[in-house]
């Protein structure tokens, strides 16, 4: 058997080598595929509107946005597709997802979003880097308008409208409103004596309050509007109607103590005629309440003594004995 020479086999192996570089450099791997989101078909086979149900490509136009609204939840996913990955932001933030098997799913929550017009901006792009120097990427706006409704005009005021004898010590005012999306609402609360000047006492979060001590036989105006700061432009607040009440002639409640080192009371001060009057006597150690006095007659055993202010003046006397 003829042995075959080490100088025939080296080049034959160095030429076949190369052809088998060269032939694997020249084939042509192709880079995964991008989904084109500008395409309006593939747009909707990529990405599906789930809640409420629209076409996304109805909605990649600012004219023409999906109508959502304040207490809404939008819900919408994503194809999956080999080696792309997809970024989505909604009012420049990033949305997390829930990765299902053949789709990602993303929700909005739009409870605390303000009224506007808003993106929800999503890009499709390759996994991972490649010899090209940018990855091909596509991405779309989808809009959407989001409405929220203003709260309601303020109702059931107390004191009721055009009400009088209003007591000029201790009165508050109170109202009722309501928000459909449940939000927190702001009142404005407007009082004066004049409808046409009313000044602002207070922004309040709460639907109440307590009134300084006012001047007697007067009539009052006062107004309460109402917002819940969700808008991204200019909005009015709700305004609300016109109330007015008229405060009672106020009589002085005047209180004493017998004997004057016995014990102290509480409660004095003026009133109006037909308000509701609570005084309290505390005896000093040593003494004990006996009853309280008016004129020359008893009116009461409590130390604690509730009654109507009668339209006069009144004096009322807590009298104690030593134990």
């Amino acid at each position: 058997m003829r042995t075959v020479s080490f100088f025939f086999w080296v080049p034959l192996l160095l030429v076949c080598s190369s052809f088998l570089f060269f032939a694997c450099i020249s084939i042509h791997i192709p880079a995964p595929l991008v989904p084109n989101l500008q395409d309006r078909s593939i747009l909707d086979s990529v990405v599906s509107i789930l809640s409420p149900e629209a076409t996304p490509s109805d909605h990649i136009n600012s004219d023409t946005p999906l109508l959502v609204h304040g207490n809404d939840t939008v819900r919408f996913a994503l194809e999956k597709k080999p080696r792309v990955k997809y970024s989505v932001l909604f009012r420049e933030q990033p949305l997390t997802h829930q990765e299902m098997e053949e789709q990602y799913l993303y929700e909005i929550g739009l409870i605390h979003v303000a009224s506007g017009t808003f993106p929800i901006t999503i890009t499709a792009s390759r996994t991972s880097s490649s010899r090209i120097a940018l990855d091909p990427q596509s991405s779309v706006d989808l809009w959407l308008r989001v409405e929220n409704h203003p709260p309601q005009k303020p109702f059931n005021p107390n004191p009721a409208h055009q009400s009088s004898h209003v007591p000029v010590f201790g009165a508050i005012l109170s109202w009722e409103s309501d928000d459909e999306e449940g939000d927190p609402i702001l009142y404005s609360l407007f009082f004066g004596k004049d409808p046409e000047d009313l000044v602002q006492l207070a922004t309040l979060t709460e639907p109440f309050f307590p009134l300084d001590p006012l001047e007697s036989s007067t009539q009052y105006y006062w107004r309460v509007d109402t917002d819940d700061g969700r808008t991204t432009g200019k909005r009015e607040p709700t305004f609300g109607d016109l109330w007015t009440f008229i405060t009672g002639h106020a009589y002085t409640l005047t209180l004493t103590v017998s004997p004057s080192e016995g014990g102290s009371v509480e409660g004095a001060g003026r009133y109006v005629a037909g308000q509701e009057v609570t005084v309290t006597a505390t005896p000093e150690d040593g003494y004990r309440f006996r009853y309280w006095v008016r004129g020359c007659c008893s009116v009461s055993h409590k130390p604690i003594y509730a009654f109507t202010m009668p339209a006069q003046n009144l004096t009322l006397v807590a009298h104690f004995l030593k134990n």
